[in-house]
């Protein structure tokens, strides 16, 4: 089943995410062991999780070996913005993710053979270009999620508070980017031979750490004048400006450090620009803004204050309490947006 009427902005999808062959002659959806592993590993790292149903059912395939399915998975899925579900079967050999001749009819999809696209009624797509296999066979997406607000709590892989819906991916996910995004700026240092040899266990002095950090800051410094992307150290082409874009920000400090050094500058996702990230109209207005710009590098810094350590002491005063409370609950619907955005980018 896909749900209707759900926001069709958000996009949070990876490029290897398996998909689903469009097999009108099959009449059950089904996959291999491993295609659900993989399905199941990149849900994952986007806060989902599918149910497993207990069902044991015979598949006859094109070799006419029969195969017994070891059981079912209940998935979420997003088809061109709509949330909802498939149920899959798993059966041991190795099969790729068949969608059933039922289920396309149930999504209205028609296969265009004469311009190789498909339509989708149900999503109102039409003429979508076809993706293909590596046997030519046409594809589909099932990651292409809309409003992840809008999902059925159960495919959650956490949920701490009903009302809330906070997702252990969230926290986990923010964790997985600064950490990334640390690993590439050492991977740029060790690059201009501004770090120690990995195999001296010499603690550098004072000294010896200040000028690393001049030496260092010097170098990223020069990357700016020189059109380098500092975090993922990609160095411009001829002819091309980077885009920065910042996210929560009052001073747009990056953006005019940007500006000044010949960089194209995105008009910032915050609340003086009109985002109001703690409402879903204003995180659809968000990503709508995302996709327009399609920024190179993005810059976030969001709001600390409802989970700040002074809190602790804030809390204690009973007429506080409820709406620091109320302030975090509006904010961890900011925070899966930032993690979610993290994903996309």
């Amino acid at each position: 089943t896909i749900q209707s009427g759900c926001y069709r902005c958000y996009n949070v999808s990876y490029n290897n995410f398996p998909r689903m062959i469009l097999d009108n002659g099959c009449m059950r959806n089904v996959a291999g062991t491993k295609w659900h592993k993989e399905v199941q590993r990149r849900l994952a790292q986007i806060g989902l999780a599918p149910v497993k149903l207990e069902k044991h059912e015979d598949f006859q395939f094109g070799d006419d070996r029969t195969d017994t399915s070891v059981c079912s998975w209940l998935y979420p899925v997003g088809i061109h913005g709509f949330n909802g579900s498939l149920d899959i079967a798993e059966v041991t050999s190795n099969c790729p993710g068949l969608m059933s001749k039922d289920t396309m009819g149930s999504l209205d999809i028609d296969i265009k053979t004469r311009t190789d696209s498909y339509r989708c009624g149900y999503a109102k797509v039409d003429d979508y270009k076809c993706e293909h296999s590596a046997s030519g066979h046409s594809l589909i997406r099932i990651d292409w999620f809309g409003n992840l607000e809008d999902m059925d709590p159960q495919f959650f892989l956490e949920t701490a508070d009903p009302d809330l819906r906070i997702r252990k991916g969230t926290a986990r996910r923010l964790r997985k980017a600064a950490t990334l995004i640390t690993d590439i700026i050492d991977e740029t240092v060790d690059h201009h031979e501004h770090i120690t040899d990995s195999e001296s266990t010499d603690v550098p002095t004072t000294s010896q750490s200040e000028t690393e950090d001049s030496k260092t800051e010097d170098t990223l410094e020069s990357d700016w004048e020189e059109g380098v992307c500092c975090v993922t150290g990609l160095k411009d082409v001829t002819g091309y400006t980077p885009s920065l874009m910042e996210i929560c920000t009052t001073t747009m400090r990056m953006t005019t450090f940007a500006e000044e050094r010949g960089w194209n500058t995105c008009s910032p996702i915050t609340s003086e620009t009109g985002f109001d990230l703690t409402t879903t109209e204003g995180i659809n207005k968000a990503w709508q803004h995302l996709f327009a710009q399609t920024p190179d590098v993005l810059c976030i810094a969001f709001p600390c204050d409802p989970w700040s350590t002074w809190q602790r002491i804030n809390e204690t005063w009973p007429d506080r309490k409820a709406k620091i409370e109320a302030t975090r609950k509006a904010h961890r619907r900011l925070i899966r947006f930032i993690a979610d955005v993290i994903a996309w980018q």
